[in-house]
C-alpha cells in the first residue's frame, strides 16, 4: 500500500531540511512556491509545516511565514569520555596524547573527562556508558592502544560512538594507529645514509604487533640496498629497564660489530644506548649512530642531540576526535585513520 501523501511529503521535506538544503534560521519559501517546487498541494505543505513546527524543526511566525529551527534537533558533540589504563610503561606518552585529546576536543567545542583503570587493560562499564550516551550527557569514548574484542562487541551492540587512539594491539574497530611499518622504513633509509658497515636495532617486546611492524620496515628499508639485518645484531630491551637488562645491553654493544648504526625503538632505549656507550667509550655518531623513536620518552633525547622520529600525537589527536565527533552526528561509523611521524634531524647519525 502506498503511503498517504501528507506523510510522504513530511518526510520529503523533513529530510531536506535536515540534510542543510535550507539554511538554519532561514526563512523558508511561501506555501505556494514549496507546493510547485515538490508538485503536491498547498494543503499538503500547510499540514507538513505544522508537523515539522510540532517537531521544533521549524518555527511558524505569523503573517511572515516559517523559520529553520534546526539546531533544537541537531545532535550537538559536546562531551565524551577518555579511557586509559593505570600509568605504566611510558606515562609521558600517554600524557602527551590525553594533552593533545584536550586540546583537539577544544577546537570542536567539546569537553574530555577522563577516567584512569587500575589494570592494565580497560574495562569499561558498558551499561552506564550506554545511559549517559542516550540521556545526552556523554556523546562517546575514547579509548587508548587497546581493549578487548568482547568490549568492542558490546560498544556495537549498544550503538556507542567509539574511537580507539593509538591502536597498538591490534588493526581493527574504528580506530587511529601509526603506521609503524613506515616508522621503521623511515628509521632504515636515515641510517642507509651513514654508510655504516653493521646495522642493527634495540627494540622491545617483538612479541608485540608495533615492534614487530617497526622491525619489518626496518629490515625492509635496509633489504632495498641487499643489506640483511644480523638477528644478533637485534637487541630486545623491556620496558622494566632493569640493572640486568642494562648489563646485557651493555655486553651487547661491547661484543657488536664496528662501527654500527642502530634504531632504537622509542627514545627512552637510546637514552640506555648513550648511556652504555659513555660507559664503554664508544663515541656517538662516530662508533655508533642511532635514531630513536617517539621525541617524547626521553627528556634528554634533544640536548644529547638524538637525530629521532616523532610520535604524531597531534595528528592522531585530531583524527581521533573528529572521528568521534562524526559518528555521534552522523551515525556512522567512519573508516580507520593511520598517521606517521617525522623525522628530527640532530646530530646522534654519522654524516
Amino acid at each position: 500500500m502506498s503511503r498517504p501523501a501528507n506523510t510522504f511529503f513530511i518526510d520529503v521535506l523533513r529530510q531536506a531540511i535536515t540534510d542543510g538544503e535550507y539554511a538554519n534560521g532561514a526563512l523558508l519559501p511561501s506555501e505556494r512556491k514549496i507546493a510547485a517546487d515538490f508538485n503536491v498541494g498547498r494543503s499538503v505543505v500547510r499540514n507538513a509545516m505544522k508537523e515539522l513546527a510540532a517537531e521544533g524543526l521549524i518555527a511558524l511566525i505569523p503573517h511572515r511565514g516559517a523559520t529553520v529551527n534546526r539546531n533544537t534537533n541537531e545532535r550537538k558533540f559536546r562531551r565524551f569520555m577518555f579511557c586509559c589504563g593505570m600509568l605504566r610503561k611510558f606515562p609521558e606518552e600517554m600524557l602527551a596524547l590525553l594533552s593533545a585529546v584536550c586540546m583537539a576536543a577544544a577546537n570542536e567545542h567539546a569537553e574530555v573527562l577522563v577516567s584512569f583503570s587500575e589494570e592494565s587493560e580497560i574495562v569499561l562499564d558498558i551499561n552506564e556508558l550506554a545511559n549517559r550516551i542516550h540521556q545526552g550527557e556523554l556523546q562517546g569514548v575514547m579509548i587508548l592502544e587497546n581493549c578487548s574484542g568482547d568490549t568492542l562487541e558490546a560498544l556495537k551492540k549498544y550503538s556507542i560512538p567509539y574511537v580507539i587512539i593509538n591502536q597498538e594491539a591490534f588493526y581493527g574497530g574504528c580506530s587511529c594507529r601509526i603506521d609503524h611499518r613506515a616508522i621503521g622504513r623511515m628509521a632504515g633509509s636515515r641510517l642507509l645514509q651513514s654508510k655504516m658497515p653493521h646495522y642493527g636495532s634495540v627494540t622491545g617486546n617483538l612479541n608485540t604487533l608495533f615492534f614487530k611492524e617497526m622491525l619489518a620496515g626496518f629490515r625492509g628499508a635496509l633489504a632495498e640496498e641487499e643489506i640483511m639485518l644480523d638477528r644478533d645484531l637485534i637487541f630486545e630491551l623491556m620496558p622494566t629497564f632493569s640493572d640486568e637488562s642494562y648489563r646485557s645491553l651493555v655486553e651487547f654493544l661491547r661484543k657488536a660489530p664496528k662501527p654500527l648504526a642502530l634504531f632504537a625503538m622509542r627514545d627512552v632505549r637510546a637514552g640506555f644506548v648513550c648511556r652504555a656507550c659513555a660507559e664503554l667509550g664508544l663515541q656517538i655518531p662516530g662508533d655508533v649512530s642511532i635514531i630513536g623513536y617517539d621525541n617524547i620518552s626521553w627528556s634528554e633525547g634533544a640536548s644529547m642531540g638524538l637525530t629521532t622520529i616523532s610520535q604524531p600525537v597531534k595528528e592522531q589527536a585530531l583524527h581521533s576526535v573528529k572521528m568521534l565527533k562524526k559518528w555521534y552526528e552522523t551515525g556512522k561509523e567512519p573508516a580507520p585513520a593511520v598517521v606517521t611521524g617525522n623525522l628530527i634531524e640532530r646530530t646522534s647519525i654519522k654524516c
